[in-house]
């Protein structure tokens, strides 16, 4: 309501000017005090406004600092979770190369078996005829 006092004001200062020519001394200082209690009103408005902004200033540096930590907080979240990927990758990897070392064993191994077993003369099966029999049980391999 700055404006309402600001009316007062004005208000009183013409009626001053009035009963100052008319020289009437009590409607003078009436007048003069009229102003005073505007101008304290007006003051008091700008105080209450002044207090509002600073108030309003405050939150929003409450809100800003709160952002920030927010905003800390998660990108130090999504370093960890960064991290935890980075090594669940590495392990993987790891993993990946021991599984293909192991494949890769198995393979010349069965490779050398088959070698080995195509070569014995002694009445042996030889390994394709091993693989071509139907005979054979291979229910018990492992497909997995």
């Amino acid at each position: 309501e700055p404006h309402h006092h600001l009316i007062d004001f004005t208000e009183s200062f013409s009626s001053l000017s009035s009963f100052q020519s008319l020289g009437t001394r009590d409607l003078f200082v009436s007048s003069v005090l009229s102003i005073k209690y505007t101008l304290l009103n007006i003051k008091s408005d700008f105080e209450n406004i002044f207090n509002d902004l600073k108030m309003e200033i405050c939150l929003e540096a409450n809100l800003r600092r709160e952002r920030c930590i927010a905003s800390k907080s998660l990108n130090r979240g999504l370093d960890s979770v960064n991290q935890n990927l980075k090594e669940t990758a590495s392990q993987f990897a790891v993993e990946i190369q021991n599984t293909k070392e192991i494949l890769m064993m198995t393979c010349c191994l069965s490779s050398h078996l088959v070698e080995s077993s195509s070569k014995d003369g002694d009445g042996v099966e030889s390994s394709e005829s091993i693989f071509e029999s139907e005979n054979h049980d291979w229910s018990i391999v492992d497909t997995a």
